[in-house]
């Protein structure tokens, strides 16, 4: 910071050792643009610092992934092969760090249940209560994606009282959803979140002429959740939709059986695909944050 010589007195030492002092014995203009400076001196000061600290800590940006089956595993043929490990590869291990809080035959419902078939409903299966739901809180993530609903489009969980009345409208799946969103953005780290639109679901490409898996329900994945979901990112601020059920082609994509193991789990090129969805929507968040100042007046791509 440069100092001025002001007449009748070299003010130079003065200030700085004894900055109030200085701006006490200047005339008032010049009091007026000594404010201003070391306010707009501060400002740069705090803003370099924050933008500094982002980019100069030594942690990495947390990506925490929520969901279910498809989420933890799928069909996946080895541990790096889920979409979760592909993520990781694609942003890299020095700037990321990718953790998967996915759980099988879980539900958004708060009272989901857990079936495999029409006659064998019983509670126990919602994400809420589920050790993966208490990891993800305490993950401190940067980024957060959503991806349930799956097995919330079982017959016993859409169409049954999880789901609340009038039946069939997600009633109770869409409240869920809102609040789950809610406690997240609410977290101290102030994570970005997407929620996801899950796969298509379709008949067993082995065995085309059977029915989807588990009793899920082919009308709520490939239709209702493609409209439900992104109202609810609209309802609740989120950061994005990635719709991963167009990614994969939709339904005709998706009867494939190199895409699907049994018409709703999710194959290694399935996986790659929906790893590429999410680190696209990411790169692309972390380019619009725009150009930052850095302490040193150079600039720098800024990201959180």
């Amino acid at each position: 910071m440069t100092h001025q010589k002001f007449k009748g007195e070299n003010l130079k030492h003065v200030s700085q050792a004894h900055p109030f002092l200085c701006i006490l014995t200047m005339p008032m203009r010049r009091v007026k643009k000594a404010i201003l400076a070391m306010a707009g001196a501060v400002a740069l000061y705090q803003a370099g610092y924050r933008i500094l600290n982002i980019f100069s800590r030594n942690d990495r940006i947390i990506v925490s992934c929520i969901g279910d089956s498809i989420t933890s595993y799928g069909c996946a043929s080895a541990d790096n092969m889920t979409y979760v490990a592909q993520l990781q590869q694609i942003l890299g291990e020095d700037k990321y760090s990718v953790s998967n809080f996915g759980k099988s035959g879980f539900t958004m419902l708060k009272n989901g249940y857990c079936t495999s078939n029409a006659n064998d409903c019983k509670l126990g299966c919602s994400y809420w209560n589920s050790d993966m739901w208490q990891g993800a809180l305490k993950s401190n993530p940067d980024v957060v994606t959503i991806m349930l609903g799956t097995n919330d489009a079982k017959g016993c969980n859409w169409y049954g009282p999880p789901n609340g009345s009038p039946s069939g409208l997600g009633v109770e799946f869409r409240s869920a959803f809102l609040y789950m969103v809610s406690i997240i953005k609410s977290l101290s780290s102030k994570p970005k979140v997407y929620l996801m639109i899950p796969p298509p679901l379709v008949n067993p490409p082995d065995h085309p002429d059977n029915p989807p898996p588990f009793d899920m329900r082919r009308h709520v994945i490939n239709a209702i959740f493609l409209d439900l979901v992104p109202s609810i990112a609209l309802e609740t601020g989120a950061d994005g939709v990635i719709d991963i059920w167009t990614a994969l082609g939709g339904e005709e994509g998706y009867e494939n059986k190199e895409m699907t193991c049994d018409g709703c789990h999710p194959k290694d090129k399935a996986m790659t695909i929906i790893a590429q969805s999410i680190a696209d929507a990411i790169i692309m968040a972390k380019q619009e944050e725009g150009m930052g100042i850095s302490v040193d007046g150079s600039t720098m791509a800024a990201a959180e």
